[in-house]
């Protein structure tokens, strides 16, 4: 609990445009933690995010199809969090 509390809420919804930039926040805010217990803790979760953004600025570059751009969405509590 020390460790997530130092992280902010992560809810991710691939239809929504701010998803990316949520993403790259929330690597960026782990990226800043220097206690290595929370760095180990948090490394599998650091991990899926990285492949799923890397999924979708590669391979979805092009192909990427946005429904919403709400990043207030995004704050709020979700059934989809990390």
């Amino acid at each position: 609990k020390r460790c997530v509390a130092k992280l902010p809420d992560l809810h991710l919804d691939i239809h929504n445009s701010c998803v990316m930039s949520k993403m790259r926040s929330y690597l960026h805010a782990v990226e800043k933690i220097t206690d290595r217990r929370c760095q180990d803790m948090l490394q599998p979760t650091v991990q899926l995010i990285r492949r799923l953004y890397i999924i979708m600025v590669v391979p979805c570059k092009a192909e990427l199809v946005f429904l919403t751009n709400n990043c207030s969405a995004l704050r709020r509590t979700a059934s989809m969090a990390i």
